[in-house]
């Protein structure tokens, strides 16, 4: 079971962003399948927040590049967004 469906309401419309958005949604379920299972390793969720961690950092700055390319108004209050 899913924590999060993919919808396509979420697409953006610039492909290498909504793909990324989707790889991070599947780690996120992933993670949550790792964390309802009753004997679940420590080791692996530290493993896949890690690489969720990775994964977001690599990310950010696609979506802000992405934004600066297209003159986006709210590249500033996003950006904020992202170092919260």
């Amino acid at each position: 079971m899913a924590l999060i469906d993919w919808k396509d309401e979420f697409a953006i419309g610039i492909p290498a962003v909504d793909f990324e958005h989707r790889e991070l949604i599947e780690l996120i379920n992933e993670l949550y399948e790792e964390l309802v299972r009753p004997a679940a390793s420590k080791d692996v969720v530290v493993e896949f927040l890690g690489e969720i961690n990775l994964s977001i950092g690599a990310h950010f700055p696609l979506e802000e590049n992405e934004m600066r390319d297209r003159r986006y108004d709210q590249l500033a209050a996003h950006k904020d967004e992202h170092e919260r």
